[in-house]
Formats: structure tokens, C-alpha cells, sequence
């Protein structure tokens, strides 16, 4: 899952992803709201979180958004340092910051990073 109100970033990241793995759904998320929801439904494996506050949405709905036992599958992607803090108090994955003059290099980095860590394909 990738909870990003970008839908450009989003897009090119769930792209890199689909196009590297085979058989993966990718969901996004544009809003705290629609995260939650399926996240209590369709728990992934992976979830993309940028964190950062818009118009529409605070900083508590976004941190709020991901149910406690799912903060270890959280990788945090947004710039800034106070999120990166609260995600790796609650147990998220290192960060891998949003790079807005490479946005194609960066979701490759991304990629690879998940690339190890995703479950072996059962046969």
C-alpha cells in the first residue's frame, strides 16, 4: 500500500513496483481515510507511508491511519524528520526520503529495498 496524497509520486512508485515484482497489488491510498479502511480489511505486506499533512488532513490522522500492529511493515518516505522519529518509535522500517529532482531513481531505491524482504513465493 502506498498512502500518499501525490498522485504523481504515487503512481511512478506503484509502477516501479508492479513492474518489478510479479503477482503484487499495489494499493493507494490519497487520503488517512481510505487508508485505514483498507488497511483493517487487506493488511499488505508493505506500506509506503509519506505522512505529511495536506489541506484536507492532519498530522494525528495521518499517523493515526496505520493500526498499531502494522507500524513494523511501515516504510516512511516523507522529508521530514519529526515523521521519520514518530515512525521509528513505533517500530517502521528505516526511512528512504522522497526525492522530488529524481522521483524514477528513488522509487528504484525503494524497490530494492523491499526486494529482499518480501516473502518467498510458495510453490
Amino acid at each position: 500500500m502506498i498512502i500518499e496524497d501525490d498522485s504523481h509520486v504515487s503512481r511512478v512508485v506503484r509502477n516501479h513496483l508492479e513492474e518489478n515484482f510479479e503477482n503484487i497489488r499495489v494499493t493507494i491510498a490519497g487520503s488517512p481515510q481510505k487508508a485505514r479502511e483498507v488497511l483493517e480489511k487487506f493488511p499488505p505486506h508493505f506500506i509506503i507511508w509519506d505522512g505529511v499533512t495536506n489541506s484536507q488532513n492532519s498530522s494525528e490522522q495521518y499517523i493515526n491511519c496505520i493500526p498499531t500492529a502494522l507500524w513494523s511493515r511501515v516504510i516512511p518516505i516523507s522529508g521530514k524528520e519529526d515523521l521519520h522519529n514518530i515512525a521509528k518509535e513505533r517500530g517502521a522500517h528505516p526511512p528512504i526520503p522522497k526525492k522530488t529532482d529524481g522521483i524514477n531513481s528513488w522509487s528504484e531505491e525503494i524497490v530494492n529495498y523491499i526486494k529482499p524482504r518480501l516473502p518467498k513465493k510458495k510453490k
